[in-house]
């Protein structure tokens, strides 16, 4: 039969994720199921064996996407002091009996905590208009983005030791397609669904820009008809959302469905 864990622990789990040696797990949890809670969430150890549990972050916040590290000396997760909101990365080095939190703060939005060796988070993130595959040095804490510029990258996959990686690459021109990263830095794209298209006539896009009352500098994506001539007028069809989260981005892979 199943063996409950962690039964005396308060609250609901939301979110867990098992260290590498299988003896310890992570453990997310809201005082209550209720979404309401999610501000409120605490960020546990459990000792599988001992069926023991520890509190091991200091604050409140949104907390979620759990990561050992490969060796388990070390395990990351999302803060957020809003839904949604810009996170932070809180990095927890558990050492012997030694505990040390370290919060990193961050510019993305909902990063997903991908893979964590050595000095190297992987993460993807939206930014503004597009998004990508990205790098966290966690000795100087500068971030730089790990896929080609020029695309929309998503759906990643990263191998054990974080040499290989795969993702979907998308654009105003192609469909989602497979692309591989080999170890040497090579990417290759190893599908071909954008063949489709041909002998159609496809739109144009292209990202605008301009200043909210705030001073804010806000981007969209106009996207134009094969047949566009300048010298004419048109109606213009506006879809509107909010954001940061909800985000339109300048591909075919994700065409809108409404307008505004």
């Amino acid at each position: 039969d199943p063996e409950v864990l962690a039964g005396d622990l308060p609250g609901s789990v939301v979110d867990y994720a098992v260290a590498p040696d299988g003896a310890r797990i992570a453990l997310v949890t809201w005082p209550s199921p209720d979404l309401v809670d999610l501000l409120r969430a605490e960020v546990h150890l459990l000792d599988a064996e001992a069926d023991t549990t520890e509190r091991v972050d200091e604050d409140a916040g949104n907390k979620g996407d759990l990561l050992w590290s490969r060796d388990g000396t070390r395990l990351a997760w999302t803060r957020g002091e809003a839904f949604p909101s810009l996170s932070d990365v809180q990095l927890l080095e558990l050492r012997g009996r030694r505990r040390r939190l370290r919060t990193i703060e961050m510019y993305m939005v909902d990063p997903g905590l991908l893979h964590l060796e050595g000095d190297t988070l992987l993460f993807s993130a939206p930014e503004r208009t597009t998004a990508g595959l990205y790098r966290l040095d966690l000795a100087t804490e500068e971030i730089e983005r790990s896929t080609p510029a020029g695309s929309i990258h998503r759906g990643f996959s990263v191998s054990a030791d974080g040499g290989v990686r795969a993702w979907l690459a998308a654009d105003a021109t192609h469909l989602s397609e497979v692309e591989v990263r080999h170890a040497d830095g090579e990417v290759r794209r190893i599908t071909d669904v954008s063949a489709q298209l041909q002998g159609f006539a496809l739109p144009t896009k292209e990202i605008v820009s301009w200043t909210a009352p705030d001073g804010l500098a806000i981007e969209g994506v106009l996207t134009l008809p094969p047949d566009f001539d300048a010298r004419r007028r048109w109606p213009l069809l506006v879809r509107t959302h909010g954001g940061p989260t909800g985000t339109d981005f300048p591909w075919l892979a994700g065409a809108p469905r409404s307008f505004y």
